[in-house]
C-alpha cells in the first residue's frame, strides 16, 4: 500500500495536509485535515542548523532531542490519530510538499515510520510526469570480442544483423 501525505501552508501558519491510501486497485482512502503553527518548531530547525554549524556533539544532540520531542507534540491531533493506525509494516510514505520546511523535520523518529520500519520519500507537491522510456521490440546487438596481445594494433569492426 502507498500512502501519500500533502501539506499546504507553512509552519508559522499550519498546514492543510491531505492523506490517500493507494493499492493496485486506485484510491482506497483519502482524509483532509489540519496540523497547527509552530513557531517553536521553526525555531528549533533554524537553531539545529546553527547549532551543526557552530558546535560540539553533546550540543547537536541535545538540540536534536528538542526537536524530535517538539515534533512528536506537534502531530499530536485528532487527524493524526486517524492517520496512523492506516500505516502498516510494508507500506510506503510519500511525503509531498512546496515547503521544504517539511522537509526538514524529523520523519525518521515518528514512531509509526520508526517502529514499522517504513520507507519514506519527499516529493514537490506539483511535478511533471517523466514520460516513459521504453525499449524497441526487437533490440539490435553488437557484440565485440577481440584477443589483444602487447605490441599489436587490431581493429575489429563487424556489424551483427540479428
Amino acid at each position: 500500500m502507498l500512502h501519500v501525505l500533502k501539506f499546504q501552508g507553512n509552519l508559522h501558519n499550519g498546514f492543510n495536509v491531505t492523506f490517500q491510501s493507494m493499492s493496485d486497485r486506485g484510491l482506497e482512502a483519502e482524509l483532509h485535515g489540519e496540523l497547527p503553527p509552530s513557531a517553536s518548531l521553526q525555531k528549533l530547525i533554524e537553531a539545529k542548523e546553527q547549532t551543526i554549524a557552530s558546535v560540539g556533539i553533546v550540543e547537536i544532540e541535545q538540540s536534536d532531542r528538542q526537536l524530535i520531542s517538539e515534533f512528536q507534540k506537534w502531530l499530536n491531533t485528532p487527524f493524526w490519530d486517524k492517520v496512523e493506525p492506516r500505516i502498516h509494516e510494508g507500506d510506503r510514505l510519500e511525503i509531498h510538499s512546496s515547503n521544504t520546511e517539511i522537509w526538514r523535520l524529523p520523519w525518521h523518529q515518528w514512531h509509526t515510520i520508526r517502529y514499522n520500519r517504513i520507507p519514506f520519500s519527499f516529493a514537490l507537491s506539483e511535478y511533471d510526469r517523466v514520460p516513459k522510456f521504453s525499449l524497441p521490440r526487437n533490440p539490435r546487438i553488437l557484440a565485440i570480442e577481440s584477443d589483444r596481445k602487447p605490441g599489436t594494433r587490431e581493429f575489429l569492426s563487424e556489424s551483427l544483423e540479428m
